[in-house]
């Protein structure tokens, strides 16, 4: 957990999961804590009663009280600047759904194209059209879903794709017409 809790994330997705580790990593916390008193009681008991441990034992319950306290520590460390590195990422996820928006809008109209009204078009080349369409679409909306979860994830408002929607209900229309 110090290891990964030490990298800093150098994109989105990166941060993304590194704050979903944290957030997890935050709730853990109680229970590796009980966890670790229920430990030390153990041997508490058993010095009580004179039960000899092996000192590598008694080492090895040193090394997790150290371990788990230092592991706190850096969560506590870490959340102190989540909300800066959060705004940080939120940005590049602002600015990365204004190009989705202008992909979606670009899609849009390029597939309003004249021969998709046209009677006298194939039906065949008309599919073809709105297939690779819809090609370039899914990946649209993969995107839009994709950062609808980022947002989730941080805890930030999330955006609608009014764009992306608009397209799906047009090319569907588009596809059920031929």
């Amino acid at each position: 957990a110090q290891e990964r809790l030490q990298r800093n994330p150098d994109d989105v997705a990166e941060f993304v999961e590194y704050s979903e580790f944290l957030r997890t990593t935050n709730e853990r916390q109680k229970e590796f804590t009980e966890r670790g008193s229920a430990v030390n009681a153990m041997y508490s008991l058993m010095n009580d009663y004179k039960v000899s441990v092996p000192e590598a034992d008694v080492a090895s319950v040193r090394m997790m009280e150290s371990s788990m306290s230092s592991v706190s520590s850096l969560v506590a460390q870490v959340e102190s600047q989540q909300e800066e590195r959060t705004t940080n990422f939120t940005t590049d996820i602002e600015k990365s759904i204004e190009t989705l928006r202008s992909a979606a809008t670009e899609l849009r109209a390029e597939s309003e194209d004249k021969m998709l009204f046209d009677g006298t078009t194939e039906m065949e080349k008309a599919l073809e059209f709105l297939a690779k369409v819809e090609e370039s679409f899914a990946a649209i909306k993969g995107d839009s879903e994709r950062f609808e979860k980022y947002q989730e994830i941080l805890k930030v408002p999330v955006t609608r794709y009014d764009e992306v929607e608009t397209l799906e209900i047009n090319l569907r229309l588009k596809k059920n017409m031929w």
